[in-house]
């Protein structure tokens, strides 16, 4: 059977249980190892306490989205393929984020392309200040891909999204509008 993302356990695996009573404290001492955020289950008064992680780069806590393109494959190890014949690829974080830049650019360029069909038809001159913005959204959306491209791990890629001194996260980085 086809499946995205990480192979499934196809095992069963033992589970441990520890009452822990709160003394007020912070810190207690767990009887069995942990080695991975999936190997611990945290229950508050029968309440399920889930590990917080970013959907924007986590299936789950702990299992992070592909950077790049995955060709998929079925549990054989097998091509995934579409009705044409071609095997399916499943668009990697990059990709997807390439794809969002592309678009704003292109709804930020969209309200002044107006400008250049009325410079091709009628000959009139574009204002300065509306070339000046659209090479500058087309600056950005270039600046943003090689940014978005050049990152090679999780970390990286995920320091696009923040913000430094108050200004806009490099990933959002559009110049004011007209």
């Amino acid at each position: 059977m086809p499946f995205l993302g990480y192979t499934p356990d196809n095992t069963f695996h033992t589970l441990s249980k520890q009452t822990i009573a709160g003394d007020g404290g912070t810190s207690y001492t767990l009887t069995n190892p942990v080695v991975g955020s999936n190997d611990i289950e945290v229950f508050v008064n029968n309440v399920r306490q889930d590990q917080p992680y970013d959907k924007r780069f986590y299936y789950s806590a702990g299992v992070p989205r592909a950077l790049e393109d995955v060709a998929s494959v079925d549990e054989n190890g097998d091509p995934v393929l579409d009705e044409n014949g071609n095997q399916i690829i499943q668009k990697g974080l990059k990709s997807q984020w390439i794809e969002k830049t592309k678009e704003t650019a292109h709804s930020l360029l969209t309200p002044t392309d107006w400008y250049e069909l009325r410079k091709l038809t009628k000959a009139i001159d574009i204002p300065a200040n509306v070339i000046a913005y659209r090479d500058a959204v087309v600056q950005a959306s270039e600046t943003i891909e090689a940014a978005i491209n050049s990152s090679t791990t999780m970390q990286e890629f995920m320091a696009l999204f923040e913000t430094v001194d108050g200004t806009n996260p490099p990933i959002h980085n559009w110049p004011e509008g007209l």
